[in-house]
């Protein structure tokens, strides 16, 4: 990620530009994850921003690991609990560790060149839980931002993980959801 982008993200927190976030539920993929998993999970969180679907889980008892490229965001959700340990890396460059996690959440974020290494990070029986803007159906002939991803792509890009749970986007959620399983 440059340096231009990591500066607007930052500024957009600062600006208070996810204020409404901050008391948001959270993903409805982490409360479709949360009880298949094992008592004091390893979780991974791609692109967390303000923490909401990760500081349940740590107040649950999981060891969270949250990784942003804003700084600010950060800030604004201090304080947190002690098993949630925030991260501020640029994704681009951190290096993923393999068979390390019982859950990755990638909600609201969509790195492409992560994709292919999600599910190696992930432990046998491991869960990937996504829910990413996707196009509608009258969106579909349009260009697609980088950001988003196709209803029809998840299987493709995932196809060494079972689809345990799977939501097309709406026009009330806009975004993909879906819940895979590292067998």
């Amino acid at each position: 990620m440059s340096a231009e982008e990591r500066d607007k993200w930052n500024a957009a927190y600062r600006a208070g530009r996810f204020q409404s976030h901050f008391e948001g539920s959270r993903s409805v993929v982490v409360d479709w994850a949360e009880p298949l998993l094992p008592h004091r999970s390893r979780i991974l969180d791609l692109g967390s921003g303000i923490l909401r679907n990760s500081r349940g889980l740590a107040e649950k008892g999981h060891d969270v690991l949250a990784v942003d490229v804003a700084r600010e965001a950060f800030q604004h959700a201090d304080p947190w609990p002690g098993n949630l340990q925030p991260l501020v890396a640029d994704l681009d460059h951190w290096p993923i560790p393999p068979a390390a996690f019982d859950l990755i959440i990638m909600v609201h974020y969509l790195n492409r060149k992560l994709l292919p290494l999600l599910g190696q990070a992930l432990r046998p029986g491991g869960w990937l839980a996504l829910e990413i803007r996707s196009p509608l159906p009258q969106e579909e002939h349009q260009p697609m931002p980088r950001y988003w991803l196709r209803s029809e792509e998840v299987e493709t890009l995932f196809a060494d993980l079972e689809l345990a749970q799977f939501q097309v986007p709406t026009t009330e959620s806009k975004s993909v959801k879906a819940l895979l399983r590292r067998g």
